[in-house]
C-alpha cells in the first residue's frame, strides 16, 4: 500500500508539472499572438487589405 501511495504521489507531481508546462506554453502563445494581433491591427489601419483582415481574424481571435 505504501508503494502504491508513493506511485500515486509521483504520478500526481508529474501531472501537475505537465499542467504547469502546458499553461506556460499557452501563455507564451497568447503573448505571441497578441503582438501579431497588434501588428496586423496597425497594418489594417494604415493600409487595409484582405491579408490584414484575414490576419486579424487569425491572430486576434
Amino acid at each position: 500500500e505504501t508503494e502504491m501511495f508513493r506511485k500515486y504521489e509521483q504520478s500526481l507531481r508529474e501531472s501537475e508539472a505537465r499542467q504547469a508546462r502546458e499553461q506556460a506554453q499557452e501563455q507564451q502563445q497568447r503573448t505571441f499572438n497578441r503582438s501579431k494581433c497588434d501588428f496586423w491591427i496597425q497594418q489594417d489601419r494604415t493600409a487595409p487589405s484582405e491579408k490584414s483582415r484575414a490576419s486579424i481574424n487569425q491572430y486576434c481571435g
